[in-house]
């Protein structure tokens, strides 16, 4: 069995055709489930540290009006600040 690297004009069209299976499977899971699903799910990896809108006011938003919460600036930033350092502490 061969386990050498492909050339580079067959990694290039592995990458094509990878790519337009992604933009199909992403296009079909936004048909099927619309747009709010995916303004949830975005709301949602905002309450994940590693996700660059990590607690953005503009990002939680929607699960805010969903609960019925009002969201505090102050507030937010305390809690990613908190959610953040117990993350880096050791477990139990």
């Amino acid at each position: 069995m061969d386990t050498s690297v492909p050339p580079v004009d067959q990694h290039s069209s592995l990458c094509q055709i990878y790519t337009g299976l992604l933009d199909n499977f992403i296009a079909e899971l936004n048909r099927r489930f619309g747009a709010i699903q995916s303004d949830i799910a975005a709301a949602v990896s905002a309450m994940h540290p590693a996700s660059s809108t990590f607690m953005l006011k503009s990002a939680l938003q929607l699960l805010a009006e969903l609960a019925n919460v009002t969201l505090n600036g102050t507030e937010l930033e305390l809690a990613g600040s908190t959610a953040i350092e117990r993350m880096a502490m050791p477990p139990p």
